[in-house]
């Protein structure tokens, strides 16, 4: 089970790095150009839209919500469920740090 885990946050920061760093930065204290502007964008300062559920972050990320678009048909189910494992990660560890 936690090679599975760790499989799934490799694959995640990857998935993470290309597809939602641009606004979440890559260590996910939203400190970019563009996501500066939303509040919602830091996603380690414990802040956030909906309750922080896993299956919140997975219907964030899956249908979007303004400004952020929808990885439905984008991304495969698989490839979101990765995201979301690493998304976790990143918000527990606080600090953003790797």
């Amino acid at each position: 089970m936690a090679d599975g885990r760790t499989g799934d946050l490799a694959a995640g920061q990857r998935i993470f790095e290309r597809k939602c760093a641009s606004c979440h930065n890559v260590n996910g204290d939203g400190k970019t150009v563009t996501g500066r502007r939303f509040r919602y964008a830091n996603l380690i300062d414990g802040v956030w839209r909906s309750d922080g559920s896993p299956e919140a972050i997975e219907r964030q990320i899956r249908l979007g919500h303004d400004p952020m678009p929808k990885f439905q048909g984008k991304l495969t189910d698989e490839e979101i469920r990765q995201t979301v494992v690493y998304v976790l990660e990143l918000s527990r560890s606080g600090d953003g740090r790797r």
